[in-house]
C-alpha cells in the first residue's frame, strides 16, 4: 500500500488544450542514511530519499478514475515534476487528485494506494473551437520580502490579490486562463547583504516555495490554466545592465534553473504530446529558449524573453531587447494569417513610454527603438490586424493605442498591468509619455491615442476577448472596479 502525502507546492496547472493538461507538484527533499563512496574521489554530499508524485483524473461526474500516473520527482528541480494527462474531450470539466510518496522505482501499474493525504483539485480542458471568446485575468509584481531565514514580509498582504480572483470564479465569472507576465518573485530583496555563498539555486528555490506557497495562490493555480514569463527581478534588478562576472557566473545559472523548475517546466515550451513526433525534434524544438507561444480560442499568444537575449549597445542600432531567432519566430508568428487576436506577452511595456532622467526609460521598449520600429513597421506594411502587448513591469495599469495617420485603419493596442502586491509608491501619468508622437526610427508617424487612465494601485486585469474586440477591465485587490475600457478591432 503506498500513502500519499499532500504535495508542497502545487499543484500548478500549466499548458492546457483540448486534449492534454500539465500539472507541476512538489514534494519534499527527505534525506537518506546512504553516503557517497569515499572511493568515487568525491567529499561526501547528503543523499535524498527517491520521492515520486502521483496523479489521476476523471470526468466530473463520473465514478471510476484514470489509471493513476507517475512521475520522478528530481532533486535538481527541488524535488519537483511534471506529470500530463492526455486524451481529454474539448470543453470538458475534470476532477483530479494528486501527491507524492518516497520509493526506490516506479511502482507497477494496479499497486494499492491510499489518495486520502492528496490534493483534489479540478480544471476544465480548452476549446477546439480556434474563435471562440475567451476571458483571462493577467497580472505583473507580486513583491514579497525576505526579512531573515524563514521569515518573510507581506506573504498575506499579497496573496489577498489571489482571493479576491478566486472569489469572481465562485461567483461565476469563469476564467480561461491566468498570465503572470514577470517579477512573479523578488529575488533581489536584500542584495548588497549577499555574499557569494549564499548564491546558490536553494536561494532561488526557497523565495519559490514561500510565494507560490501562499494558500489562495496555490489554489488558483490549481484550477486555472497558469502562463509566466520572468523580468528582471527573478534574476537581479535590471537585468543585465551593470552584470559583470561575478553575477553571469553566480547568479545568472542559479535564477534560471530555478525560473525553469518553477515556471517554465509546465509551460507550452516543451511540445506536447499533442504534437507529432517528427515535429517534436525539428524547428523551435530542437534548442534551448526562454520563449513560447500558444493558442486559446480566438487568441493567439507569444510570451516573449525580454531579459536573457538582450544586447545593451551603445546605439540605437546596436541595442537589441531580442535575439535574433526570437524575433523572426516573432515575426512569422505575426504573420502566420490565422485570423485570431495575437496577444505579445512582454514583461516591460511596449508603449507608452515610461520618463527617466529627462528622457525614456531605457530599461523599456522605448530604450530598444530599432527593434520596436521593426515590428511596428511589419505591422504597418504587412497590414496586420488584432496585435496586442500585455505588459507588467512598472507599478500601475493602463491601456493605450497606436495609430498611423497615413493609414486610418492602422491600430495597435497596449495594456499594462503590474503591481499584484506592491507595498511602494505607484506610477501615475506623470511618469509616461500619454499622448503625441511615439519615438521609432520610422519614417512612418506612429502616434499615441486613448491612454489612461492610469490606475495607480494594486490590482490585476481582466481581458474578454473576441475578434471584434477586447473589453479590458481592471480591478483592485479587494474587488473594486478602477477602470474598464473597449478597444475595437
Amino acid at each position: 500500500m503506498i500513502d500519499l502525502k499532500p504535495l508542497t507546492i502545487g499543484p500548478i496547472l500549466g499548458y492546457v488544450t483540448d486534449r492534454s493538461a500539465r500539472i507541476f507538484g512538489r514534494g519534499e527533499y527527505v534525506p537518506s542514511p546512504h553516503i557517497l563512496p569515499v572511493n568515487l574521489g568525491v567529499q561526501s554530499y547528503q543523499l535524498f530519499e527517491s520521492s515520486w508524485g502521483a496523479a489521476r483524473f476523471r470526468e466530473k461526474g463520473s465514478s471510476e478514475f484514470n489509471l493513476p500516473q507517475f512521475f520522478k520527482l528530481n532533486p535538481n528541480a527541488d524535488m519537483s515534476g511534471v506529470v500530463t494527462f492526455e486524451n481529454l474531450k474539448p470543453d470538458t470539466h475534470y476532477e483530479y487528485e494528486i501527491g507524492w510518496f518516497i520509493g526506490e522505482t516506479e511502482p507497477e501499474i494496479g499497486v494499492s494506494i491510499n489518495w486520502s493525504g492528496a490534493i483534489k483539485q479540478h480544471f476544465k480542458s480548452g476549446t477546439n473551437n480556434g474563435q471562440e471568446p475567451r476571458s483571462f485575468v493577467y497580472g505583473a509584481c507580486r513583491y514579497m520580502q525576505r526579512l531573515a531565514p524563514g521569515i518573510w514580509r507581506y506573504g498575506e498582504d499579497g496573496d489577498k490579490t489571489f482571493g479576491t480572483i478566486l472569489k469572481q470564479i465562485e461567483d461565476g465569472l469563469a476564467i480561461d486562463a491566468l498570465l503572470m507576465v514577470g517579477d512573479q518573485i523578488y529575488a533581489d530583496d536584500n542584495f548588497t547583504e549577499v555574499t557569494d555563498q549564499d548564491l546558490t539555486v536553494e536561494r532561488y528555490f526557497d523565495r519559490y516555495r514561500n510565494t507560490f506557497g501562499q494558500p489562495a495562490i496555490r489554489q488558483l493555480m490549481g484550477q486555472v490554466p497558469t502562463y509566466m514569463t520572468l523580468d528582471d527581478h527573478e534574476i537581479l534588478d535590471n537585468w543585465p545592465k551593470d552584470a559583470g562576472d561575478r553575477q553571469w557566473t553566480l547568479i545568472y545559472p542559479a535564477a534560471i534553473q530555478a525560473y525553469e523548475t518553477y515556471q517554465l517546466s509546465h509551460s507550452p515550451l516543451f511540445a506536447s504530446p499533442d504534437i507529432d513526433e517528427e515535429e517534436r525534434h525539428t524547428g523551435e524544438w530542437g534548442y534551448c529558449r526562454l520563449w513560447y507561444q500558444f493558442q486559446d480560442g480566438c487568441c493567439d499568444f507569444f510570451a516573449l524573453d525580454c531579459r536573457t537575449e538582450r544586447e545593451l549597445g551603445d546605439t540605437p542600432e546596436t541595442r537589441a531587447m531580442l535575439g535574433s531567432r526570437q524575433m523572426e519566430a516573432l515575426k512569422k508568428w505575426l504573420c502566420d494569417g490565422s485570423g485570431r487576436i495575437k496577444f505579445v506577452i512582454t514583461s516591460v511595456p511596449f508603449f507608452p513610454d515610461k520618463l527617466s532622467g529627462g528622457g525614456l526609460d531605457q530599461d523599456k521598449w522605448g530604450g530598444f527603438l530599432k527593434q520596436r520600429t521593426e515590428l511596428l513597421d511589419l505591422i504597418f506594411e504587412r497590414d496586420l490586424k488584432r496585435v496586442v502587448f500585455l505588459a507588467g513591469d512598472v507599478a500601475c495599469g493602463m491601456s493605450a493605442e497606436v495609430y498611423c495617420p497615413e493609414k486610418p485603419d492602422f491600430k495597435v493596442v497596449s495594456v499594462i498591468s503590474s503591481g499584484l502586491f506592491w507595498p511602494f509608491t505607484h506610477r501615475a501619468a506623470k511618469h509616461f509619455q500619454m499622448n503625441g508622437k511615439l519615438a521609432t526610427l520610422s519614417s512612418h508617424q506612429y502616434e499615441l491615442v486613448h491612454c489612461g487612465p492610469v490606475v495607480s494601485i494594486d490590482h490585476f486585469t481582466r481581458i474578454n476577448a473576441n475578434l471584434d474586440g477586447l473589453i479590458v477591465e481592471m480591478f483592485s485587490s479587494t474587488g473594486r472596479p478602477c477602470g474598464r475600457k473597449i478597444h475595437e478591432f
